[in-house]
């Protein structure tokens, strides 16, 4: 209910128009909810007799692929690779608060209810330190040719991975004890 009021403010809505400040509405839980439902419905089409878990590990394999393509990308060119750490940040940031959404949504949790904003911004938080302990140990190995860019693509997979294992439970917990029947 104190993340909403900041994250929809026109003020900061149209400062998240410039570059690098997408993944600051990330970490506020500021994603495309309608996009995100729609993804689901069609996964979901897609795949009828896959369970809730197993659709969750889909969407978390599917971010982890991006992640990893993110952190390739970013740190293809060695001497480029440190300049490139805030926008692997920002996309990593975007990512994660939008698998988050997508999980939540295959648990059925009403998107557009503040606390998932909330829920994303301390899941968020959790991973922001690891982040960046993980990140700065591997800035150096980072510079060195082909193996940074192998050592940015797995480090980011593993950041939304583990993330991703920690928002499925938090949401399957979640979604269960809010069920009548308390079956998944």
């Amino acid at each position: 209910k104190v993340v909403t009021p900041i994250a929809e403010h026109p003020l900061l809505n149209s400062v998240t128009q410039l570059p690098m400040m997408r993944w600051f509405m990330a970490a506020l839980g500021q994603v495309d909810i309608a996009r995100v439902e729609q993804d689901v419905q069609t996964l979901r089409q897609q795949n009828p007799q896959k369970t809730r878990a197993e659709l969750t590990q889909q969407v978390i394999q599917d971010s982890t692929l991006k992640a990893a393509g993110v952190g390739l990308v970013t740190n293809i060119i060695p001497p480029v690779a440190l300049s490139l750490m805030a926008l692997d940040f920002a996309a990593l940031s975007a990512l994660q608060a939008e698998m988050l959404y997508r999980i939540a949504a295959i648990y059925e949790l009403p998107l557009y209810e503040p606390a998932r904003r909330g829920e994303v911004l301390a899941i968020y938080g959790l991973s922001v330190g690891g982040t960046g302990v993980l990140k700065a140990g591997l800035s150096i190995p980072e510079m060195i040719p082909v193996l940074g860019a192998v050592i940015g693509a797995s480090s980011d997979a593993a950041i939304l991975f583990t993330l991703g294992q920690i928002a499925a439970r938090f949401y399957e917990r979640k979604y269960t004890r809010t069920t009548p029947s308390g079956s998944v």
